[in-house]
């Protein structure tokens, strides 16, 4: 049987979770803002530049199925 206190303390743990998901797509967004501005300057995009944006939006997606996945 859920006790209020139980469901409080869940409730409590989901906004630190929802602002590390935000968090993460900054990172992102902050990121291929950075390719942009690169790409604008003349300068190419690294294949190791794309593979780590891949890998983090890879992170980020999983994490976000995951959580919906539990929902």
């Amino acid at each position: 049987m859920a006790k209020v206190d139980d469901l409080s303390a869940k409730l409590d743990a989901i906004p630190p979770i929802l602002d590390a998901i935000v968090a993460d797509e900054q990172v992102l967004k902050d990121e291929i803002q950075a390719l942009k501005d690169q790409v604008a300057a003349g300068t190419p995009v690294t294949q190791e530049q794309l593979d780590s944006l891949d890998a983090k939006a890879a992170g980020v997606l999983e994490r976000l199925q995951g959580i919906d996945a539990a929902v």
